[in-house]
């Protein structure tokens, strides 16, 4: 048995030597050799389709370049939103190739760069790669551009073969900016260690001894800048004594499409003893760039005072109360200094519907890390009109601390008269 392919070949060759015989024939017999060439030339398409199903099968199985990736490493470069802007530096173009076809082949990769919208496309490089399977994908092609400043440029990664026949998807393009005047440079702080006020307190607490203070920032721009994390203390009754601390500069690089910016860290051990009482403490981070260029960032301003003497003072939970009933406020104190200490109780009611037994009482002395409870009865009259506030302050000042004025924490639940959607004619009373 003959396959369809060599039915085919048989089929012409045939055709072919009749085609001869018969043209010779004509030079000889006039009309007859006409009629039997015309016979001739009808049946050749007929038995060409014997065997072109396997070749028509076999055409149709090709590859399917695309480009599946597309950035730039080796320098600064960032996507801000929509826009992408790129250092004046060389950088490496990565393209990823894949063949979603359904045959191997090679593929021509070729990097274009366009000055602006109204230059021509220039050829930066052209590597063929391959053969590529089907279903998978090239490692990527490196080709090396080196940017030039101005605004509004293009570069175009692009792929070529002849068996590639589909052109939809064989070009990624990327649009930027190399910024000359200004110079895209960015820092940003993404977080920091500053000491806060805690639940009760009215000033952060830094400790006599070491506490390191960090302030974390990453260069969002695209060309290497500095930071210099400082923390400013100055006396509140007289602005003019101050006490500086700073890391100095440190060096942090920015990213790249294909690998963001690595934040960086910047720590302060700051010994707490050279300092006592109360300051104003303003911390800030300052960028320094190319050109000039400087952006100072203040993280906070905060005051703190310095003591080994320290606790927070947690609030009541939220909760509703009628009139002519007794609710009970819990508050729990946490000694989060590095000392024992007790405190005087200070208690006053708006209203004086609060249980001021506790008022100028002391709690128990408690150790570091140790929490106890303070409770404080509120009898809320029959009487109480739906309008009646009553707001109960609890503050709690140390006993043991030497500093003048001596810290204290405050805890202020708000009483509103009722709370929507309950009935008209009902009195309830909220704690927070």
């Amino acid at each position: 048995m003959l396959s369809g392919r060599n039915k085919v070949r048989r089929s012409i060759s045939i055709v072919s030597k009749l085609l001869k015989e018969e043209v010779a024939f004509l030079l000889n017999r006039g009309k007859t050799a006409i009629a039997v060439m015309l016979l001739v030339m009808f049946v050749t398409p007929m038995a060409t389709p014997f065997a072109s199903s396997e070749a028509t099968t076999s055409a149709r199985a090709s590859p399917d370049f695309s480009v599946t990736n597309f950035v730039l490493d080796g320098a600064g470069s960032v996507k801000d939103g929509v826009n992408i802007y790129v250092e004046n530096a060389t950088h490496v173009a990565r393209i990823v190739v894949s063949n979603t076809g359904s045959a191997p082949g090679t593929v021509i990769v070729s990097l274009y760069h366009q000055g602006s919208s109204s230059s021509a496309k220039t050829l930066v490089s052209a590597i063929e790669i391959g053969p590529i399977s089907p279903g998978t994908s090239h490692i990527p092609v490196m080709i090396d551009w080196t940017a030039s400043p101005g605004n509004g440029q293009s570069l175009y990664a692009e792929t070529f073969s002849l068996s590639d026949t589909n052109s939809g998807n064989n070009e990624w393009r990327l649009d930027f900016d190399v910024r000359s005047a200004p110079r895209y440079l960015v820092g940003t702080v993404l977080s920091s260690t500053i000491p806060s006020p805690e639940a009760g307190q009215t000033e952060a607490v830094i400790d006599n001894g070491i506490t390191p203070i960090n302030a974390t920032v990453q260069n969002d721009g695209v060309e290497t800048i500095t930071a210099n994390f400082k923390l400013l203390f100055e006396d509140p009754t007289d602005p003019a004594i101050t006490h500086n601390f700073e890391t100095g500069e440190i060096f942090i690089d920015p990213g790249s499409l294909h690998v963001g910016p690595i934040p960086s860290n910047g720590s302060i051990n700051f010994d707490g003893s050279v300092l006592t009482g109360i300051w104003t403490l303003t911390a800030s981070v300052v960028f320094i760039g190319t050109g000039g260029w400087t952006d100072t960032h203040v993280i906070s301003t905060t005051t703190v005072r310095f003591s080994e003497y320290s606790a927070t003072l947690s609030s009541p939970a939220d909760r509703t109360t009628e009139p002519g009933l007794v609710t009970t406020l819990n508050y729990w104190l946490t000694n989060t200094g590095s000392q024992d200490d007790f405190f005087d109780i200070g208690i006053t009611s708006t209203q004086g519907w609060a249980d001021m037994t506790l008022n100028t009482q002391q709690t128990t002395s408690f150790s570091p890390g140790v929490t106890i409870s303070i409770q404080v009865e509120v009898s809320v009259p029959l009487n109480a009109a739906r309008t009646d506030i009553d707001t109960i302050v609890l503050t709690l000042t140390s006993v043991n601390d030497p500093t003048v004025p001596r810290y204290s924490l405050t805890a202020s639940p708000r009483l509103p008269p009722r709370l929507p959607g309950f009935p008209h004619d009902s009195h309830f009373l909220i704690f927070e």
